[in-house]
């Protein structure tokens, strides 16, 4: 086994020190994808306790989540509106703190048969359900509010008094963005702010008191995983909605002329833009990063490591101007534009994440990841992504890379939270190309996608925009010829073919199986796949909670719309995905035994 002594003597030693440096394994579990027997329309809260328990017999110690900070009403888990604040629907109305057990058994019975936690997606109204039954509960409460509360909005006042208000806002203008409102709320004129606090002063303490309520009932959930030597790595957002308490509430850290974004890739020609505004962290360094020392204290009561989304965005970010211009897209670039400058701010942002923070960070450091990115992780030892399906050779062989090469640093998986699960790939996307850039390199070189695809592919129609080549088609050299241009033109075909064609026959040998692949994902090829991530040199193992339940054949048939996210659409039915059954019968199914003698053999039990 790798020796991962050196985490000690590292920038995060005091970080790694705090959980352990030792091999461990764990689940990706977003929270709206779990439930137990006791929740209501949703994962709450409490149903981590019995995920932990199975994560117990299946000998793994981590269980990872997506970002849980109130989404509004987009309910997508990366633009909240707000980078403190809880997301209600996550609460258990049954563990109230200062609220008489039993007196609203009635209505809570009544919601939970409303909303049975047992469809494929959850039903997004439930949220306005249980807001609505706790504006009933808030309402029936003594005048005088609990000493714990009040000590709790007294050492969160920094960022809680500007979310309650912006909720109460957003309410009162109909659901209008900030930037939409009255000059005189958009510029948080003190006049204007007291005699909305003043006439509003009820409904802003319910919003207070509900987070309360959440932070309560969660970090006293994470205390009972604690016990049983079960560690939460919570998801912290690397940006935060243009409309959100954040934006509104302190302007002057983020830079409102720009909208962030994804630089130009294989698949997105003119690049991603988000909308979110990059941070202004030479106006934040003024401040003494103090909002950014907040949001890492105030998570560190939940999580015992974090996960930095967009990692590679601490060194720079891609972004498009937003003055409405016709060429605004082909005029975005990285913020910093000097590269020089790149290292210096990360390091400055990461000491600040580290300081007086016992969390160990963690980064998805996918994509193009620049060389003084690479340095930093090593250097701080902060686990990166070694995603199974894209450890290969690419510039050699295209084999797959043996795990015991995956970093010591690293978090190895066979899928993550934007990405197809393991069946999804094995049935519609290994052996395949992308349609969008085959037909976009057609157009480069004057072919027409509609004469030429079929020349190629088994069909020029794609499947979940996937083309499958034809097997008449043996080696990268026949591509010249058929479509009548010389190897020089054809060099970007000839090499998605060489690394795309025979991708399941190298995955198939890759796990040690000889023959023709199977055409479809069998347990064997899951439960191997699953085997080599537990096996790789990374000090961390984390799996879906989707690709682990896919030894029970639990979602049953292979679907392409059995996924967490699809990345790029504006699809009603991302991030709303969720296990068929129950955690109390996750615990019952036989293939967490298979899942305990895997983590055995590898070490991580």
């Amino acid at each position: 086994m790798p020796d991962y002594s050196s985490f000690l003597g590292s920038l995060a030693a005091k970080a790694w020190k705090n959980i352990g440096v030792r091999r461990r394994a764990g689940v990706l579990a977003p929270l709206f994808s779990i439930w137990s027997e006791k929740s209501i329309g949703v994962g709450e809260f409490p149903d981590l306790v019995p995920l932990a328990d199975w994560c117990k017999d299946c000998r793994m110690s981590l269980i990872q989540l997506l970002p849980l900070n109130d989404v509004g009403d987009r309910f997508c888990p990366y633009d909240a509106e707000s980078s403190f604040a809880l997301e209600p629907m996550y609460l258990s109305l049954t563990g109230l703190m200062e609220v008489p057990s039993g007196k609203y058994t009635a209505e809570i019975a009544a919601l939970r048969k409303k909303f049975p936690a047992d469809s494929m997606r959850y039903d997004t109204r439930i949220k306005g359900e249980k807001l609505e039954f706790l504006r009933k509960v808030f309402a029936g409460l003594a005048k005088k509010r609990p000493k714990a509360f009040d000590a709790y909005r007294e050492e969160n006042r920094r960022w809680l008094a500007s979310y309650a208000l912006f909720k109460v806002l957003k309410t009162r203008m109909n659901g209008l963005a900030w930037e939409a409102w009255p000059e005189s709320l958009r510029h948080r004129e003190k006049e204007q702010i007291l005699r909305v606090q003043k006439e509003n002063k009820g409904e802003i303490e319910f919003h207070e008191w509900t987070q309360w309520q959440l932070f309560r009932q969660f970090k006293d959930t994470a205390a009972k995983l604690r016990k049983k030597n079960v560690l939460l790595l919570g998801d912290l957002p690397f940006l935060v909605a243009r409309d959100s308490a954040d934006v509104w509430a302190h302007p002057e850290f983020f830079k409102l002329e720009l909208s962030a974004g994804a630089p130009p890739d294989l698949y997105f020609a003119e690049g991603q833009e988000w909308g979110m505004p990059p941070y202004h962290w030479a106006a934040m360094a003024v401040s003494g990063c103090d909002t950014m020392k907040e949001k890492m204290r105030y998570a560190a009561n939940f999580y015992d490591l974090f996960r930095m989304d967009h990692f590679v965005g601490l060194f720079r970010v891609w972004v498009f101007p937003r003055d409405g211009s016709v060429d605004r897209k082909k005029r975005a670039a990285f913020d910093p534009p000097d590269e020089a400058a790149w290292d210096a701010q990360a390091r400055m942002i990461l000491d600040v994440m580290l300081d007086k923070n016992p969390m160990l960070p963690c980064a998805e450091d996918l994509g193009t990841v620049p060389d003084q990115a690479k340095n930093v992780l090593r250097e701080y030892a902060i686990p990166g992504m070694e995603v199974q399906r894209w450890m290969r050779d690419w510039e050699g062989s295209v084999d797959f890379r043996p795990p015991e090469s995956y970093r010591a640093y690293s978090i190895a998986t066979i899928s993550t939270h934007d990405m197809s699960s393991f069946e999804n790939w094995w049935m519609f996307e290994a052996g395949t190309a992308e349609e969008s850039f085959v037909r976009r390199t057609l157009a480069d070189k004057g072919l027409s996608y509609e004469d030429e695809a079929p020349k190629l592919f088994e069909s020029a129609v794609p499947v979940h925009g996937r083309l499958r080549w034809k097997s008449l088609v043996r080696d990268a050299a026949q591509l010249p010829q058929l479509l009548g241009r010389g190897p020089e033109e054809m060099w970007e075909l000839m090499d998605l073919f060489r690394k795309t064609a025979d991708e399941k026959e190298r995955f198939w040998g890759f796990l040690g199986f000889q023959g023709k692949p199977d055409p479809e994902p069998s347990r064997e090829v899951i439960e191997r796949a699953l085997e080599k991530a537990a096996q790789s040199a990374s000090i961390f193992s984390i799996q879906s909670v989707q690709d682990l339940l896919a030894l029970d054949n639990v979602f049953g048939p292979v679907r392409w719309e059995t996924r967490f996210n699809q990345p790029g659409i504006m699809d009603k039915r991302n991030w709303r995905l969720r296990a068929p059954i129950s955690l109390e019968k996750m615990r019952r199914l036989k293939g967490k035994e298979s899942i305990r003698k895997m983590h055995e053999r590898t070490e991580r039990s």
